[in-house]
C-alpha cells in the first residue's frame, strides 16, 4: 500500500489517499479520507428526480475473478464487507457483498459469460423515480444503444432495471427500488437472477 501524493489528492479532491493493487479482481483500489464536497449538487441536463446515493454510496459494481472464495474472504475479513446473498444459475455463480445499507455495493462472479479474471461486468446507478428508468430505457432504445438486457426485476435486491453496453464493453445497469439490508438481514441462495424480464434482446 502506498500513500497518494499531494498532486493526486488534489486531482481526486480528497484530503488523503492510499492505493493498493487488489490481486483477486486485478484492480487498483484507492481508499480515501476527507472527500471534498461541492456547494451545489450535480444537475443533469435532462430533468430527472435524481439518484439514490448519500449513505448508500454511488451504486454497485460487479467483477469476475478466478478465485471467488479468495476475493470474498479478502473483502469480508480485510475490508469489512458484509455478506448479502449467494446466486447460481447455468454456469454462473455470484456472491453479493455490502458495506452500507444498499443490498450490495460489490458482487463477485466466477469466470462465465466469456469473461476473464479481473473483467468488469457492470456498474449500477439507482434512480429515485421509476419513471426516470422508463424514460431512459426509451431513449436508449430510440438511440439504438446496444442493449444487454431489457427491463426486468432482480430476485435478490428487487431492483427494476435494464442494462446497456458501453464502448468499453462493460455494462451499465440503470434501476430503481433496491432493497436495503440491516442487522436482521438473512442471507439466502437464489437460483436465478430475475423475477421477470431482463431478457437478452434478439
Amino acid at each position: 500500500m502506498t500513500e497518494g501524493s499531494a498532486e493526486l489528492c488534489a486531482e481526486r479532491r480528497v484530503h488523503r489517499l492510499y492505493r493498493f493493487f487488489e490481486p483477486f479482481l486485478s484492480v487498483e483500489t484507492e481508499l480515501i479520507v476527507g472527500q471534498h464536497s461541492d456547494r451545489y449538487a450535480f444537475v443533469p441536463t435532462r430533468g430527472i428526480a435524481g439518484y439514490r446515493t448519500g449513505p448508500l454510496g454511488l451504486g454497485h459494481v460487479v467483477f469476475h475473478t478466478h478465485d471467488v472464495e479468495g476475493a470474498v474472504t479478502f473483502y469480508r475479513e480485510v475490508m469489512g464487507f458484509g455478506l448479502s446473498d449467494y446466486m447460481g444459475w447455468a454456469d454462473a455463480a455470484a456472491v453479493f457483498l455490502h458495506c452500507n445499507p444498499r443490498h450490495h455495493t460489490l458482487a463477485i462472479m466466477n469466470l462465465c459469460m466469456g469473461r476473464k479474471s479481473g473483467h468488469f461486468n457492470h456498474i449500477m446507478f439507482e434512480a429515485l423515480d421509476y419513471d426516470d428508468v422508463g424514460y431512459a430505457y426509451d431513449v436508449a432504445r430510440d438511440d439504438r444503444h446496444p442493449m444487454i438486457m431489457d427491463l426486468g426485476k432482480h430476485t435478490n435486491d428487487h431492483v427494476h432495471s435494464f442494462y446497456i453496453r458501453t464502448p468499453g464493453d462493460y455494462g451499465v445497469e440503470y434501476g430503481w427500488g433496491g432493497r436495503l439490508v440491516g442487522p436482521d438481514w438473512q442471507v439466502r441462495f437464489y437460483d436465478q437472477p430475475m423475477l421477470y424480464g431482463h431478457r437478452i434482446p434478439r
